[in-house]
């Protein structure tokens, strides 16, 4: 099994960056009806915790949503690095349309992550810096 070190900053970062690309896509969310923010903040949760190896979220509220969100975010930092990646760009491009990938790379960049996402479902990660250890990646 394949394990990773993503930097606890770094995982902290882009559950924010997640986080504040709901809000505006509920804020901003022009289509027929209404998004709610917290039944949109479920669906992104179950997302995480899918991709975590963890069971869909039981909690209503805000609060315990955000909770079960930060705990996903958390195992990642036990999850092979594919779960992360996964995980990133499903939210990123096919949740929240693509609409943080800016902010993430931004963030990628500032901690040293050898990987950015890119606005394309079909290949969504490019690795700019040569590829090796930098993450601590342990295989057992």
């Amino acid at each position: 099994m394949t394990t990773n070190q993503i930097p606890s900053r770094l995982l902290r970062q882009v559950a924010n960056i997640l986080i504040k690309g709901l809000r505006d896509k509920v804020y901003y969310y022009q289509g027929k009806g209404h998004l709610e923010l917290e039944s949109s903040l479920r669906t992104l949760c179950n997302i995480a915790r899918r991709h975590a190896e963890l069971e869909e979220t039981t909690n209503w509220g805000y609060y315990f949503l955000i909770e079960d969100y930060e705990s996903a975010f958390q195992r990642f930092s036990i999850k092979p690095l594919s779960h992360f990646l996964d995980a990133i760009s499903e939210i990123a491009l096919q949740y929240l349309e693509g609409s943080v990938v800016k902010d993430l790379n931004q963030a990628f960049a500032e901690n040293n992550f050898p990987y950015r996402l890119q606005n394309n479902p079909a290949t969504p990660w490019i690795s700019p810096l040569p590829t090796g250890n930098q993450l601590g990646e342990k295989t057992d």
